[in-house]
């Protein structure tokens, strides 16, 4: 799991939707929600980013390795 605090969610959904499985976005009563490639789920967090000022936290799981590696990368070269 990583909690990340998005400051460019464009190049984040992006990465996410590069990514071979499945990106879950993780809730605090447990609900988890695939958000790579679901441009519905994007749409919303777009809308929830811009309100909060064009920042978002989010929890994150992502159980393929390389989509991990991916998008821990972007987010230590966006900061």
């Amino acid at each position: 799991m990583m909690k990340l605090n998005i400051l460019n969610m464009g190049a984040f959904l992006r990465v996410v939707d590069a990514c071979r499985g499945p990106v879950y976005r993780l809730l605090p009563d447990g609900t988890k929600t695939d958000i790579c490639r679901r441009y519905e789920v994007q749409r919303e967090l777009m809308q929830t980013y811009r309100q909060n000022g064009n920042a978002l936290l989010l929890s994150l799981s992502a159980p393929v390795p390389s989509d991990y590696h991916a998008i821990v990368s972007y987010y230590a070269g966006d900061c």
